[in-house]
């Protein structure tokens, strides 16, 4: 008997490589449920709460200050309280005031009762002398109490003018709430509170490729007139996003949406012909979507199927059977066998899904050994 050893060819390997998936790419269309916040009174805008920040109703979220009514407003109650400092200083004089007064009543007092006397003793020069002397001290009362009477009223006076000023002072900033919760923004852009998220079904083609103005964000200080749209409050429960397509391409019903660096899950609800070029629209719906989405009313966008990760490899690693499957190297030098599904043959190439990113593929699946 000859035995003859066996041999099989070095195991060649490649990383699967990833494939563009986008279904589109390019402008979408957000059309979001906005409430805009006009200006009631011309002012200098005092912003209270972030651009973008998620609000509650009532929140205060701006003012608008009437600054020159503030300013001479704050120039006024500057100089009252300089002048009540100099009234606590004269605190003293409106003491010496009441203690004269009372001095001088007490004085009234015993001439009185002194006049009585004389009278009941009929001491007819006594009594004289003390009417003389009463009638001086009923004229010093007099001259006393109005005294003490004008400093008693200027102190009052002045803390009833301080109460008008700042009752004054709040007129001049007129603040404004937020009537219901939403995303805040202070870009509302040229037509806030149109195009609407519940009205997708009409939208036409020539709206769809409109174009549109990059809102300008209102700043710190800036003056703003009277019925001028300040900012708006974005609904953040939902908004559709609308893309133009030929009218033969047929999309999921579910697709991810990667804006910027972030990717987001949407529904697909329904695909409009216009009749126009072999067009169709296309409205996507996001939930929840996060306030970059919402802040612009066109953003680039790249539409993909959802939870699908194309990769590229060799025609010659499938290896067909019952099930289409591959050879992939695990960390620890072992060979694992792979389910994959054939998306697309271009020349010697396959287009797979099942593999995950950066996997070692075997590129000839026959050289393996049993054990190997």
């Amino acid at each position: 008997m000859v035995y003859r050893w066996a041999s099989f060819p070095a195991v060649r390997y490649e990383q699967s490589r990833g494939v563009d998936s986008a279904l589109f790419t390019g402008s979408a269309l957000v059309l979001k449920d906005e409430l805009a916040l006009v200006a009631p009174r011309a002012g200098v805008l005092n912003t209270l709460i972030e651009h973008g920040q998620l609000v509650r109703s009532g929140q205060s979220i701006f003012e608008l200050v009437d600054t020159d009514l503030l300013s001479s407003i704050e120039r006024q109650l500057t100089a009252l309280a300089v002048k009540q400092t100099r009234l606590a200083v004269g605190e003293d004089i409106l003491v010496a005031r009441r203690h004269e007064l009372t001095d001088a009543l007490n004085a009234v007092r015993a001439l009185s009762a002194e006049l009585a006397t004389g009278i009941r003793v009929r001491d007819a020069a006594k009594a004289e002398r003390a009417w003389r002397e009463l009638t001086r001290a009923q004229q010093n009362v007099e001259r006393r109490h109005e005294a003490y009477a004008f400093a008693t009223r200027t102190e009052v006076n002045e803390e009833e003018r301080r109460t008008e000023l700042l009752a004054q002072r709040q007129q001049a900033i007129y603040t404004v709430r937020a009537p219901t919760t939403g995303f805040l923004s202070f870009a509302p852009g040229s037509s806030p509170g149109t195009l609407r998220a519940s009205e997708y079904s009409s939208m036409t083609l020539a709206e769809l490729r409109a174009t549109r103005r990059i809102a300008v964000k209102k700043q710190n200080g800036e003056d703003v007139p009277a019925g001028q749209v300040v900012s708006v409050i974005v609904d953040p429960a939902v908004a559709i996003l609308m893309i133009e397509l030929p009218a033969n391409v047929v999309l999921p019903d579910y697709v991810d949406i990667a804006f910027g660096e972030s990717t987001h899950k949407a529904r697909v609800l329904e695909r409009m012909l216009t009749g126009v070029e072999e067009t169709a629209i296309f409205a996507l719906r996001l939930d929840r979507p996060a306030f970059v989405i919402l802040e612009s009313r066109d953003i680039k966008i790249e539409v993909r199927p959802h939870g699908v990760v194309l990769r590229s490899i060799p025609y010659s690693a499938i290896v067909s059977g019952e099930v289409v499957m591959v050879y992939v190297q695990k960390e620890s030098g072992k060979h694992e066998s792979r389910p994959v599904n054939i998306v697309e043959r271009i020349g010697q190439r396959a287009v797979v899904t099942g593999l995950l990113p950066e996997e070692l593929v075997v590129v000839n699946p026959t050289a393996l050994a049993p054990s190997r």
